[in-house]
């Protein structure tokens, strides 16, 4: 079974970096979908 998690980070280069190959399904984690959104810094916190 397959769980979906919104996932949200800013376009800033560090967030990019970290989770940009999820964004992109250069990396997968089994049994989890990602919903990707890109917010301002300063609406993540």
């Amino acid at each position: 079974m397959t769980k979906k998690l919104t996932l949200a980070y800013s376009p800033c280069p560090n967030d990019t970096f970290v989770y940009g190959p999820l964004a992109v399904a250069e990396r997968t984690i089994p049994g989890l979908d990602f919903t990707i959104r890109l917010h301002d810094v300063e609406t993540l916190t």
